[in-house]
């Protein structure tokens, strides 16, 4: 058996469509709604998913384990009402012959995918903290949690972003002042800031976060880049390519760290760097988070301001015809 959760508030517009999409996976839906003043709750009912009311909606870890308290499905999927599964069907029989613990899905958006876990055996794992809120492993044991092919796509209203943004901050903030020594929330916050575009409250956080914390390579390459960013969105683009060398120092393979180097000479008009380095972002596998016809576009326009017309038209080709 297989249940479907997620919270809501506000969803009368995105709540049909999430689960006309798991038709097929789920054999129930247990949806938490934190203070919904539409009709939200009635929809999800007819629906017929099942309704916890009540829950806070300032702390999103704990509203979810009160969704997961509820379910009674072997496997537990969680879904945000602004996504959408691909092939329900396959979904759901992949995790019928599974044996792991937990599945981590591809979560997609304007092209550009991440890896979160979405699906668990019930009881192996909870939610932890307000915001960016992750599940971890109950009693500390090891779980197997194995990578598949299977697609969340995520669809936000674009003008949620508002609103949201302020209730992440605030949930954040509150993360960091009841974990003052746990860099989790403290790197999300670092985002949120350059994501809200408060570039010097993003270049602190992050460099308090490096300071408490002993990242993977992966993790740290992320934090210079935020930094880098930061530096990047205040003008000061010198400042901005020190952090992204170290990001490339700590993770070479990462396609976007050296596009990111190449677009700001390119700011810079330095064209011949800008060139060098899209030559070598092209060699790099494609990154997830960078879509495919972006570098050749920034190659394009390097060769064309260098003056080599012919080979420009062919790198903006390439680029029309991946952008489609």
């Amino acid at each position: 058996m297989i249940s479907v959760f997620m919270i809501v508030r506000n969803e009368e517009a995105t709540l049909p469509g999430a689960l006309a999409s798991v038709a097929g996976l789920a054999d129930e839906v247990v949806i938490g709604d934190t203070g919904s003043t539409d009709g939200s709750v009635a929809l999800a009912e007819s629906l017929g998913a099942r309704v916890v009311t009540g829950l806070d909606r300032m702390h999103k870890g704990e509203a979810r384990n009160a969704v997961l308290d509820t379910a009674t499905g072997d496997w537990c999927v969680m879904l945000d009402a602004d996504e959408r599964v691909r092939d329900a069907a396959s979904i759901r029989g992949f995790l019928e012959r599974s044996s792991a613990d937990g599945v981590h899905v591809f979560v997609a958006e304007n092209g550009m995918a991440t890896q979160q876990l979405r699906a668990f055996r019930r009881g192996s794992f909870r939610y932890r903290y307000r915001a960016h809120e992750i599940p971890l492993p109950v009693n500390g044991h090891e779980p197997n949690v194995i990578g598949a092919d299977i697609v969340f796509d995520h669809l936000p209203p674009a003008e949620r972003f508002e609103w949201k943004a302020q209730y992440t901050l605030e949930r954040l903030k509150l993360d960091v002042e009841e974990n003052p020594d746990d860099p989790h929330p403290r790197y999300f916050l670092g985002r949120h800031y350059l994501h809200l575009g408060e570039f010097e409250q993003a270049i602190e956080t992050m460099q308090t976060y490096l300071r408490i914390s002993d990242p993977e390579q992966h993790a740290r390459a992320e934090a210079y880049a935020v930094i880098g960013d930061s530096y990047a969105g205040q003008g000061d683009i010198g400042r901005a390519l020190m952090w992204f060398h170290q990001a490339v120092h700590w993770q070479p393979e990462r396609q976007l760290w050296w596009w990111r180097m190449a677009d700001l000479h390119g700011v810079e008009q330095r064209w011949d760097l800008c060139w060098g380095l899209c030559q070598l972002v092209l060699t790099l596998a494609p990154d997830r988070e960078l879509r495919p016809w972006i570098p050749y576009n920034l190659a394009a326009i390097a060769l064309e301001q260098m003056g080599r017309y012919g080979e420009a038209h062919q790198h903006a080709t390439i680029a029309d015809r991946l952008r489609g």
